[in-house]
């Protein structure tokens, strides 16, 4: 029971002595608690009130809101219009099924059988046009894959095509030597990415629309002009090479005419490269005051020997097919390109262990043997030499000292000091000591660094700009690097592992599969 005995009231409420707290009403709860001598009971009574103003009001605040009132009217009518029109296409199907049952059965005389044998007859005819639609459904998926992808990805610089399970890849950049941009790398990932699951591809083919040139490499010009889409266009590069370079799938390239600096990073990490003519192997990034990149510290120590592989990244030297063969990095030799895909076209084996087989015998066909009266590059000669003058060198100073000391007697050393000075001495002097840096590490690692560097040379050095736009963009044939080295010397003065410390330079390492 409700006690007035806590307050001195001036108003009777004789009338709510009996009652208890609940049952007052809720003007005579707000007098007690206006009321000035409260005792005891004058907090309990505070929160009792306000705790049921606030209810009060909201109860009044949603009783009046007619908005909120309509639109709950009108949920609640369109799930009622929604449900009937389900009900009503429900029906609609049932009349049609009854129907077409009904014609079914009056066509083959059904209705004169047991209820039995109709419905045994009604599922055979149901199972027979399932299995119709299951077949067409297959024959049409194992005979399409979808390419219109491949444009949007890749702008026309590439062109797809695919028959007897069997992805033809062309680069398709012929006026500018098949120069890698955004666009054709960026379709070339997520082609080679789309492709990699795809059960219906069992060999991925690349190659040049370009009968004298497979690829030059990657598009400088872009590169420098627009730094920033530079970067992501050599971040998508690594990427790829990251990845073909683990993908479960036949991937073969064919090189003919200039195979060169990026053109040999989305090539030289495929399961099979395969010579047709006149290839010109080559890494010439010291020539534009950049560094041989793409994984170059890798895949040059993987084939070559140190010395040698030194030797390529530091002037540039231009390999052959013989040289190719020689040290093993293309795996076949073909002459007639078109036979050799007519052939591979023939397999016409769905199954990929069988498609295998086949593919196998014809690779075994084409041994990498060159059939021309040509000779190597790389002579007996020149290797001897190489290994003479780089073994005891730990960097470009401590060769060139070794070099200039028979500067006079050896035609060798005359001729690779030239080479040195014909190039950016900036480039050559961090490419000596960033592929011995690089000699140990794994290909994530290199190819990591090599987003780095990139890094660098665009935003922390001016050599790369400087030889982009002297020798490429403006094509100005009275520029050397020896004279711009001497009016402007450019000396590596921090350690390779210090630049790649730098905490300014991305890593794309995490970004690997």
């Amino acid at each position: 029971m409700f006690s007035s005995q806590y307050f001195k009231l001036k108003k009777d409420i004789s009338h709510i002595k009996k009652l208890k707290w609940n049952e007052i009403k809720f003007r005579d709860k707000n007098y007690l608690f206006t009321c000035a001598n409260f005792e005891k009971k004058k907090i309990n009574v505070k929160i009792l009130v306000n705790c049921e103003n606030k209810a009060t009001k909201s109860f009044y605040k949603y009783s009046n809101n007619s908005n909120l009132y309509t639109n709950v009217q009108e949920i609640e009518n369109n799930h009622k219009n929604v449900l009937s029109k389900k009900m009503e296409n429900t029906n609609e199907n049932i009349n049609m099924n009854k129907r077409y049952i009904s014609d079914e059965c009056n066509k083959g005389d059904l209705f004169r059988k047991t209820e039995k044998d109709k419905n045994n007859e009604l599922d055979r005819y149901n199972v027979e046009n399932m299995n119709d639609g299951i077949k067409s459904k297959k024959s049409n998926s194992d005979d399409i894959i979808d390419l219109t992808l491949s444009d949007v990805w890749s702008k026309k610089t590439l062109i797809v095509e695919y028959k007897n399970n069997i992805i033809e890849i062309l680069l398709n950049r012929k006026e500018k030597l098949n120069a890698i941009n955004k666009d054709m790398i960026n379709g070339l990932l997520n082609m080679v990415k789309s492709l990699s699951n795809d059960d219906r591809c069992n060999l991925i083919v690349i190659r040049s629309i370009n009968q004298n040139c497979f690829c030059s490499g990657s598009d400088v010009k872009d590169i420098v002009q627009n730094k920033d889409q530079g970067i992501n266009h050599l971040k998508q590069l690594y990427k790829y090479i990251n990845f073909i370079s683990k993908i479960n799938k036949n991937i073969l390239c064919i090189w003919n005419g200039y195979a060169m600096g990026g053109g040999l990073g989305i090539s030289m990490y495929t399961q099979y490269r395969i010579i047709n003519t006149n290839v010109i192997f080559s890494m010439p990034e010291n020539k534009i005051g950049f560094f041989p990149d793409v994984g170059s510290s890798y895949f040059l120590k993987k084939y070559f020997s140190r010395n040698i592989a030194l030797h390529l990244g530091l002037t540039s030297l231009r390999l052959n097919e013989i040289d190719l063969i020689n040290f093993k990095v293309c795996t076949n030799y073909i002459k007639n390109l078109d036979q050799f895909l007519n052939e591979l076209y023939n397999i016409k084996k769905e199954d990929p262990n069988k498609f295998n087989e086949e593919f196998i015998k014809i690779l075994n066909k084409y041994p990498p043997k060159v059939n021309v009266n040509a000779k190597p590059v790389l002579t007996e000669e020149l290797i001897s030499n190489i290994d003479k003058y780089y073994t005891s060198a730990n960097n470009l100073e401590e060769l060139i000292n070794n070099l200039k000391k028979n500067e006079d007697n050896d035609n060798f050393c005359k001729q690779l000091l030239l080479d040195i000075n014909a190039n950016c001495y900036f480039s050559c002097q961090l490419w000596f000591s960033y592929f011995i840096y690089n000699y140990e590490k794994s290909m994530e690692e290199v190819l990591d660094n090599d987003f780095k560097m990139t890094q660098y040379f665009l935003y922390h050095t001016n050599t790369f700009e400087k030889g982009v736009t002297e020798i490429l963009i403006k094509k100005n044939k009275n520029f050397q690097w020896i004279k711009d080295h001497e009016n402007n010397p450019v000396q590596l003065e921090e350690t390779i592992e210090d630049i790649l410390m730098n905490k300014n330079l991305l890593s794309i390492k995490d970004e690997f599969i």
